[in-house]
């Protein structure tokens, strides 16, 4: 298979060099961009707080029965869906990745080629299901995570479909208490800046 790439260059690499090779890239995003440091998915907080305050006002709409955007958009490169993930815990290996323990992550769940290839995707759906009762809470609802047009396990029940009140209670505090000012250290926005006139 190798050699079946039509580069001379495959010649010098068996399948383990280019495991080791692809291990090392992951490493360097998985401490850079993902699990090495905390601060990585912390800072997703406000993109991660806009998705869930969307899906709220959705629910929130349709229980009353009031027009609402069936679709929301972002846009972003690997630098902004790592985080996400990170925030999200969504391909996280148990014990983390490290230079001496790449034997025992052969089948680990975090490959930057897969996650976060050119053209990489994420996408929350939101459905509501017939609860069979005439209320209206959230248990009626339902998500999914897809990770470029795939479904995804969510960590908030280990499933891929999971109900969207268990899985808001699960990321709550990253969602209800994002104080990004704080951990980046940036003085609050003022109440009344030049920029709001505009």
């Amino acid at each position: 298979a190798l050699t079946d790439a039509g580069s001379e260059w495959c010649q010098f690499l068996d399948q383990e060099s280019l495991e080791v090779i692809q291990y090392m890239n992951d490493l360097k995003q998985y401490w850079k961009k993902m699990y090495g440091h905390d601060i990585s998915s912390a800072m997703s907080c406000p993109l991660l707080s806009r998705i869930f305050t969307t899906l709220d006002k959705v629910i929130q709409a349709n229980n009353a029965d009031d027009d609402y955007a069936a679709a929301e958009f972002g846009f972003g490169h690997a630098e902004t869906l790592a985080p996400l993930y990170a925030s999200l815990g969504l391909f996280k290996d148990e014990p983390q990745l490290k230079a001496d323990n790449f034997k025992l992550h052969l089948n680990r769940k975090f490959r930057a080629s897969r996650v976060l290839p050119f053209s990489a995707n994420f996408a929350v759906a939101l459905y509501q299901c017939d609860s069979g009762e005439d209320n209206n809470d959230y248990l009626e609802y339902v998500v999914r995570f897809y990770v470029n047009e795939k479904t995804v396990d969510i960590p908030a029940c280990g499933k891929q479909v999971c109900p969207y009140k268990e899985v808001r209670e699960f990321y709550k505090n990253q969602v209800d208490n994002c104080e990004f000012h704080k951990m980046c250290r940036n003085p609050e926005p003022k109440e009344n800046s030049e920029h709001d006139e505009l």
